[in-house]
């Protein structure tokens, strides 16, 4: 596990279900650590797990030259739901990019 994502799981715990802002949960000392202003998402709903009254998916972020997963609620069908009452820890893990070979019709012209 990364300085990063040990990190996040040991600070956030158990204070937030949802992945919006979540380094809003860190120490101050921890916030400071990281330039947030850099924060990238660069994919949303891998992996989406539907439930009747939510969502929880994974998020890849990159933070500065670091990329990075997180899963966590990303989605409430209920009015009456808060992100407190999902009590689902969120986890930050390390990611690595793969290359993917797709096909697709070749046009003639």
């Amino acid at each position: 596990m990364s300085k990063l994502t040990d990190t996040f799981n040991k600070e956030i715990g158990n204070q937030t279900s949802h992945l919006n802002y979540f380094y809003e949960y860190l120490s101050e000392d921890a916030y400071k650590s990281y330039n947030f202003t850099d924060l990238k998402v660069l994919q949303e709903g891998v992996e989406p797990d539907k439930h009747r009254w939510y969502e929880i998916s994974t998020t890849i972020f990159k933070l500065g030259e670091e990329v990075f997963g997180a899963r966590g609620g990303t989605d409430i069908y209920s009015e009456t739901t808060g992100w407190d009452d999902l009590c689902i820890k969120p986890e930050f893990f390390e990611v690595e990019e793969i290359a993917k070979i797709t096909y697709q019709k070749k046009v003639s012209i």
